[in-house]
């Protein structure tokens, strides 16, 4: 299906307002916080004077839907359109959103991506089409920007931009071809993505990077880019969110979570940790907290309960945004397990470094750590290494009770703030609009 371009009767019609169409699966109403580094993206450069128009799929049957949060970002100026889900919310008899297991979404994606190239999220392009349609008859669009993961976000935007005749502009905010969580059934399919990624590169008017290895990366991989085509907008956190940084209670140590345990990941290591530390520190059980802010399956419940932790470890799976940050804004430590060096988690690190607070994390080494330790402020353990994580507790513990915590680096932090990398974005986007 091919779009005819939209025609305005004289430049009077032209807004005087650069507009940007911001392409991104995961965006509000959608809950889960996947969506925070393109909401950051459209805060910014609406504050910065851009008209944002942003093209995103609505919540499907495993995510949290939040209404506040895309009502709030529509009270900003930023114009939402929605395509419809393609699966219906299953919620369950407690009132929580049903997950399948990891091994059920994995063999669903890996038989699903014979034929749903780069990602199995291709299948939100024909309703995306027909949305940018709308779009285009309501907008006059200056630049088209794609925001991913899911990958096919590039294809999407790609095909409205030249449908339109208008620039276009890829985020890479996370890792394509490395990243372990994507599998491909064949050789075959992985060639196809290597020749795509290079394709949607080589259209791209401007990419921007998280970071300068993935910057360095791209330049190896694709020689044809130049330095001043790849800029780099790491991940950071937009001031607002972050700016109710006081702690309510001070009886307890609270060590808080803020992102969904799906896809594999599971707190249970930091459970057994929990069991094991209060075999050794029963002083420690009456002053601890643990919050788990986000989705959640029944059987970490159930696990919590088994290890007689429900009276120190709470979860939130439901919570809509503005509570999920009053939580983190009230912890004294926040806590980030990853069990891979993944991208989606260097985007969590960016908007926890802007809380200020200590962070705990729980992860391999790598990059994620290193970013981590630029605050001057972290406890690092295995993921899976239960015997760390109860020390590391126990150390948190032992700092928090004697007012020794540490303090992050607020001049590292001041370059994570959007105020900071949306200069860049807006001026790169400003560079190859179309007038």
């Amino acid at each position: 299906m091919g779009w005819q371009k939209v025609e305005h009767s004289s430049e009077s019609e032209l807004s005087e307002q650069r507009t940007v169409l911001l392409v991104s699966y995961h965006f509000p109403p959608r809950g889960e916080r996947s969506a925070v580094r393109s909401v950051n993206i459209a805060r910014t450069l609406a504050a910065m004077g851009w008209k944002v128009v942003v093209l995103c799929c609505m919540p499907d049957g495993t995510t949290v839907r939040d209404d506040d949060w895309s009502a709030t970002l529509e009270g900003e100026g930023i114009h939402i359109y929605t395509t419809p889900s393609n699966r219906t919310p299953v919620p369950l008899r407690d009132g929580l959103i049903h997950v399948p297991s990891p091994a059920m979404q994995s063999f669903r994606q890996w038989v699903l991506q014979w034929k749903r190239q780069p990602d199995v999220h291709i299948a939100w392009e024909r309703e995306a089409y027909t949305m940018a349609k709308r779009i285009m008859s309501e907008h006059y669009v200056n630049v088209v920007l794609a925001s991913a993961p899911p990958f096919s976000t590039y294809v999407i935007a790609r095909r409205i931009a030249s449908d339109y005749g208008i620039p276009f502009a890829i985020d890479v905010a996370g890792e394509w071809l490395e990243n372990p969580a994507l599998m491909y059934p064949t050789p075959m399919h992985r060639s196809s993505v290597v020749a795509l990624e290079e394709a949607l590169v080589k259209q791209a008017g401007i990419v921007f990077a998280t970071n300068r290895l993935k910057k360095e990366d791209m330049l190896r991989r694709h020689r044809f880019l130049t330095h001043e085509e790849i800029v780099i907008a790491p991940h950071g956190f937009y001031d607002d969110d972050v700016t109710n940084r006081g702690i309510h209670d001070t009886s307890h140590c609270t060590i808080t979570h803020y992102a969904d345990f799906t896809n594999g990941l599971t707190p249970k290591y930091m459970l057994k940790a929990l069991r094991l530390l209060f075999t050794k520190r029963a002083d420690i059980r009456s002053q601890l907290i643990v919050n788990i802010v986000g989705l959640a399956r029944q059987q970490h419940r159930k696990l919590s309960k088994k290890y007689g932790l429900n009276d120190c470890v709470r979860f939130f799976d439901t919570v809509n945004r503005r509570t999920a940050l009053s939580v983190c804004a009230e912890s004294n430590v926040l806590w980030l397990a990853a069990e891979h060096d993944a991208p989606a988690s260097n985007a969590l690190m960016g908007e926890y470094l802007g809380f200020a607070k200590p962070i705990f994390l729980t992860s391999p080494s790598g990059t994620l750590l290193n970013t981590a330790k630029e605050s001057n402020a972290v406890f690092h353990a295995g993921y899976t290494d239960v015997k760390a994580i109860a020390q590391q507790v126990e150390n948190i513990f032992d700092a928090w009770k004697s007012s020794q915590l540490p303090r992050a680096n607020q001049q590292h932090l001041d370059t994570l703030s959007y105020k900071t990398i949306g200069k860049d974005i807006s001026r790169s986007l400003g560079m190859i609009m179309r007038l």
